[in-house]
């Protein structure tokens, strides 16, 4: 064995033990409550991103995790450090695209379930300031391609199409037609 397959080798249990401690990070502060604390180590996760395979499967699944827990308290105060949440949240897997791909078809799914559910919040279409929401839902209609062929072209139909904000169902329609061309 060459010195650089003997060194992935060794730092590869380092790198499961990272994405394990991420995770339980994440998972802890907001279960804590503390969304600066959920906001900072998703910046950490953000500069620090070098995990593939089962690695992205752990952080895909405690980012659902998340997502499920943020939707209700947001629909509960409105608090507008979940929009950037939100946004920090859609701007890794859109920097990372394998969280998606690594993750089975109904992970994939739980994940879409979010998705649409975050597609119905209402945020301020003040035109003079973008919203962290109206941005992370652009960043999930970019990364609808991601999901396959049917179940990306699904999620776009059935959550943005027909959106309140004529803005988001138009960044919809062009994803839906250039991606899948036939379906508009």
């Amino acid at each position: 064995m060459d010195i650089t397959k003997q060194i992935e080798a060794e730092l590869k249990p380092l790198k499961k033990e990272k994405a394990v401690a991420i995770s339980d990070l994440l998972l802890f502060n907001l279960n804590n409550k503390d969304l600066k604390g959920v906001n900072a180590i998703l910046g950490f996760l953000m500069a620090v991103y070098d995990f593939e395979g089962e690695e992205e499967q752990i952080i895909s699944l405690a980012l659902i995790k998340i997502l499920a827990k943020l939707t209700p308290l947001y629909r509960k105060s409105g608090n507008l450090e979940i929009e950037i949440l939100y946004y920090l949240i859609f701007d890794i897997i859109f920097q990372n695209t394998g969280l998606i791909e690594e993750l089975d078809l109904k992970s994939k799914e739980a994940l879409i379930c979010e998705i649409i559910e975050i597609s119905k919040l209402k945020y301020s279409e003040d035109k003079t300031k973008d919203s962290d929401l109206l941005m992370a839902l652009q960043k999930i209609i970019d990364i609808g391609f991601y999901f396959g062929d049917q179940k990306g072209k699904e999620m776009l139909e059935s959550g943005f199409l027909n959106h309140f904000d004529e803005f988001i169902a138009g960044c919809a329609k062009d994803e839906l037609e250039t991606n899948w061309p036939d379906s508009i």
